[in-house]
């Protein structure tokens, strides 16, 4: 199926006009007719859709065809820069955004809402409340969380990953940096 039939029962669904009507009107957009003209001299290929519905595919026919071209430039510039790469680090960095994130201890700490305390003890600023008091509160049966001990190691998973992902940052920040230096 390509891009422009998905567009088409895209539209034929979310304005509820049937397709065959649909497909004739941006047709005779395509041909040049004006909205007016289409609304008044069309009714029989259109299926008598007056001009707020013709507009509103016309509007929306823009933003699709302006989507599909964006698509398009995007694809064809990481393919260039994935085909032109001959770094392994490079192409894994090129990757990294579409990657599936594993789902780890810090993230599920995150899901059950731990990482206010987490922040807390990353800051290592004194409170008004201690961190069994603060940690107290996260306690919650219905998120996961049965007890102080629980939601303390949340925290703890997620400062762990916090202070893993800094340390990779800066090993791969030198390692460019040493690469950079000596060319």
């Amino acid at each position: 199926m390509s891009a422009k039939d998905i567009i088409a029962e895209n539209f034929a669904e979310t304005l509820a006009i049937p397709l065959g009507f649909l497909s004739a009107t941006i047709s005779l957009l395509d041909e040049g007719g004006t909205v007016p003209f289409i609304a008044r001299y069309r009714k029989e290929a259109t299926g008598a859709l007056d001009e707020v519905k013709i507009r509103n595919i016309e509007e929306k026919l823009a933003y699709f065809r302006d989507l599909v071209s964006r698509r398009e430039t995007i694809l064809n510039e990481l393919r260039q820069k994935v085909e032109s790469t001959l770094d392994r680090g490079e192409l894994e960095d090129l990757y990294l955004p579409y990657r599936p994130k594993r789902r780890t201890k810090a993230t599920i700490a995150r899901e059950k809402g731990l990482e206010p305390l987490a922040d807390y003890i990353w800051a290592q600023q004194p409170a008004a409340q201690s961190l069994l008091e603060l940690a107290d509160a996260f306690v919650d049966e219905s998120k996961g969380v049965a007890n102080i001990s629980e939601a303390l190691e949340g925290a703890r998973h997620m400062w762990r990953s916090a202070s893993r992902r800094r340390l990779i940052c800066g090993k791969r920040c030198g390692s460019y940096c040493t690469k950079k230096a000596s060319s």
